[in-house]
Order: C-alpha cells, then structure tokens, then sequence
C-alpha cells in the first residue's frame, strides 16, 4: 500500500465516524452521539498517528525502535481514553461506538481497492 492509499483511509475513516453518531442520535439522544463524536475523532487521530509512525519507519534505516513506538502509541491511547472517560461526562460504550470508525474504514477501504484491482483484472483478461 502507498502513502496514498494509507492517506485515503482518514477519509473512509471521518465518514464511518459521521455515520455512527448520526445513527446514535435518534438512539441516544445527543450526549450518546458526542460521545460516539469523540470516539471517532480518537479513531482518527489513532490513525494519522499510526500512519506517520509507519511512513517514519519506511523512510528511516533503522527498523528497531518500531514496536517501543507502537507499543507507547498505544499505551498514550489507552491512558487518554481512560482519563476521558474518568473525567468527562461521555459515555464509554459510545466512545467505544465511535472509535469502532477505525476498524470499518480501513476494512471499507481494503475492500473497495480490491474490488477495483479485480476489475482491473478482469478486463485485461477478457
């Protein structure tokens, strides 16, 4: 995958977000669906995170310190959820709602890159 396509994912990613607090609105009623917002807005930002950690890794020589920074990005990740949800007013389950955006983009993305790599292929075979 290039640095295009790991860029594209935010898109799949912000439109899964939009679309679960929209479906959580009539649900829940507005804090549900701030709190599935926040979720989503962590999502993303675990992501970008996530994708410069791996461009950085490319570009550089040494591949050793990877799993130190994915492990620490997690443990960031983990401890700001925690203390959010300690100290705020949202709501955990939606958070977790939200956050789930993370998982439907990137699978939503693979699955239409290689629905068009197919096609592409069944083209130049027939």
């Amino acid at each position: 995958m290039n640095q295009r396509g790991l860029a594209r994912i935010d898109r799949y990613i912000a439109a899964w977000g939009v679309i679960a607090t929209i479906a959580v609105l009539p649900l829940g009623g507005i804090s549900a669906s701030i709190s599935t917002a926040v979720g989503g807005g962590i999502a993303l930002l675990n992501w970008m995170v996530f994708r410069y950690l791996v461009v950085r890794l490319v570009a550089s020589s040494s591949k050793s310190g990877f799993g130190v920074f994915l492990g620490m990005k997690t443990v960031v990740l983990l401890a700001f959820v925690t203390l959010l949800c300690l100290t705020t007013p949202v709501e955990p389950v939606n958070v977790i709602i939200g956050f789930s955006a993370l998982l439907l983009g990137i699978v939503t993305y693979s699955f239409k890159s290689s629905l068009a790599r197919g096609d592409a292929a069944m083209k130049r075979e027939i």
